[in-house]
């Protein structure tokens, strides 16, 4: 990258938007991204300008770097290509547009009061407005017309909203993206422009308008920093955002593989459509996946701040090819729609891949493992066996997972490492199978049992069950305590039939644990006290729960006036309840001793 070839300027916005039109977001750029605390910081610094003249001081924005490239059929015979700086670029015609509505708003205030001399003012400065910052004229002779066209253009995904929010005519938004912006633009009117002309003269108001106006297009500077060739200015791109010092992962290696195929006009466009797709629900998840997806190709941790460094040279390394680039894209894209089902618990295969022998209490499962026991460490897992599986397959596995994460890390609070290892070492083996082998988890059955065995064995189980699942151990224990009550429940038929041999659910009951009420059989706040009973409310013992189903209206009632209510359960713990003589301390300690020993039978992959 010569010395000669890029060209750093120090402008003031108006000569910005006037001299160094139009300028062009790539189609395959990524999308807007900046927040409230991005558009914040903006609207401060632009109202520091505003009590001063213009003139008096400069606010110096950051950088821009664009590609300058030769149109003859523009006015200034030249196109700028933005390869970064387009955020604040598309915040300040936002703001522009918002300026020229908030002029509008007056003028139609001014036709209302009969002052038709200040409606024509506020009428001129709208327009001139719009005309010397957002639109310009083209002129196209061979053709024999001309048009307006904006001065800016964002990318594919987002112009056309943009270009409605900047014309007044946006619908509603249809990705984060588009949120954004409209957020943008909501900010900048509701911070900025209507607080800073709110005057009760017009006179005064549009003066103040034309101030702000002023702040923004004499008062705020950028480094426009201009290169001659695509080349230079992506390397001068990645230079200024090293490791994703103010882009993300994933913006970096959009910017990286489009760079690849620069050569390649159909490929590079296939590219950016698939980057597209992938970074629809923005470029955050995107980078959460890609932690997932290294991890999940090489059965090794996945460091942040290597994250860049370490997927470009294991899927986009300059030594691919443009065919390999593609087909690793079009993986990719896969598997970030299975990684974003996965995240949100919900199931990975679309009805058409259903099979007859999976039933939708196993479909459930998986929102139990992600949302209910929060167990983020088998994503990786999880995305490699989707790829490599079965649904009968990853069925099986999710419960396994499902039963080991309770006992061994929610429960037992054992040391992930070792779990860390035995996930690992299964994403390396899921990701080295051949189409069509079976992809068969005894190994990591087995494996996960001999973790159990050593780290959560039956006498730790037992004592964590005692000691820490208690209703009063905070929210983390609640949603463990519903997650064993009902896994329970789902084996009880297997329990009443003698537990003999392995485990099975009975897979009948779908139940949703934000419908499910913990009930303390002797009550928090008891109409009739029990002084035996006061201190072990909140043990295992003392706890069932209703289902959605149920009448809980029983509440603090004396044990024998909820029996009626444990009777008409469905839940098979309450009918037992409802068979019992009494409940003293010793029914208490029983039924927690028939638990605890049920779930070391169950808790186990």
């Amino acid at each position: 990258m010569g010395a000669a070839s890029v060209k750093p300027t120090s402008l003031p916005i108006s000569e910005l938007l006037s001299s160094r039109y139009p300028a062009r977001v790539p189609r395959y750029q990524r999308a807007y991204a900046w927040n409230d605390t991005q558009v914040g910081d903006l609207i401060d610094d632009i109202k520091l300008l505003l009590p001063l003249p213009a003139g008096t001081r400069g606010h110096f924005y950051g950088g821009m770097v664009v590609i300058k490239i030769t149109d003859s059929s523009e006015p200034s015979s030249n196109v700028y290509e933005i390869v970064d700086g387009q955020q604040r670029l598309a915040t300040f015609c936002l703001l522009f547009a918002q300026i020229a509505a908030r002029a509008d708003e007056l003028k139609d205030q001014a036709d209302s009061q009969g002052d038709g001399e200040e409606a024509k003012k506020l009428a001129v400065l709208a327009r001139g407005v719009r005309k010397s910052n957002l639109y310009y004229q083209r002129y196209d002779v061979d053709e024999g017309n001309e048009s307006e066209q904006p001065r800016v253009r964002l990318s594919r995904v987002d112009d056309d909203f943009f270009q409605s929010l900047l014309d007044g005519t946006a619908g509603p938004p249809s990705r984060e993206s588009h949120e954004l912006l409209e957020n943008a633009a909501n900010l900048l009117r509701d911070e900025l422009v209507t607080p800073a002309t709110d005057a009760t003269d017009l006179a005064d108001a549009r003066g103040k308008l034309q101030r702000l106006c002023d702040a923004v297009l004499l008062d705020s500077f950028v480094i426009h920093i201009v290169s001659d060739s695509r080349s230079s200015g992506y390397r001068l791109f990645s230079v200024l955002n090293d490791r994703g010092a103010r882009l993300t992962v994933a913006d970096l290696l959009r910017s990286h593989t489009l760079e690849l195929l620069d050569d390649h006009a159909s490929s590079r466009e296939k590219a950016a459509n698939l980057w597209d797709d992938i970074l629809t629900e923005g470029a955050d998840l995107v980078d959460d996946f890609l932690m997932t997806y290294y991890t999940s190709l090489t059965g090794k941790r996945a460091k942040r701040e290597d994250l860049f460094d370490d997927v470009k040279d294991l899927i986009f390394s300059a030594t691919k090819g443009r065919v390999e680039i593609l087909a690793a894209l079009q993986k990719m894209s896969g598997e970030v729609s299975t990684f974003k089902a996965i995240h949100a618990g919900m199931w990975p295969y679309v009805p058409s891949e259903h099979m007859q022998s999976v039933t939708e209490w196993q479909r459930s499962r998986l929102q139990r493992l992600v949302s209910t026991i929060q167990h983020k460490l088998s994503h990786p897992l999880l995305l490699a066996a989707r790829a490599h599986s079965r649904e009968d397959e990853f069925a099986k596995l999710v419960h396994m997972l499902e039963l080991f994460a309770l006992r061994y890390k929610n429960i037992c609070g054992a040391h992930t490492g070792p779990a860390q290892a035995v996930y690992y070492a299964e994403c390396k083996r899921l990701r080295g199978l051949t189409n069509g082998v079976a992809a068969n988890f005894a190994a990591l059955r087995k494996a996960l049992n001999t973790l159990i065995d050593k780290r959560a064995p039956d006498p730790i189980f037992r004592n964590a069950l005692k000691d820490k699942l208690r209703y009063d151990g905070g929210s983390p224990m609640k949603a463990n305590l519903k997650e064993l009550l009902t896994v329970l429940e789902d084996y009880r038929p297997w329990i009443k039939q003698g537990s003999s041999g392995q485990p099975r659910p009975s897979m009948i009951n779908l139940i949703d644990l934000g419908q499910v009420s913990i009930e303390h059989i002797h009550p928090q706040k008891p109409e009739v006290i029990v002084p035996s009973l006061t201190s072990h409310t909140n043990r295992l013992g003392n706890l069932s729960y209703w289902a959605p189903s149920d009448n809980s209206a029983a509440g603090n009632k004396p044990f024998a006036l909820k029996q009626p209510a444990y009777a008409a359960s469905v839940v098979s713990f309450n009918q037992d309840l409802a068979e019992l003589a009494a409940w003293d301390l010793s029914a208490l300690e029983a039924r927690e001793e028939q638990l605890i020993h049920d779930a070391c039978l169950i808790f186990r992959p």
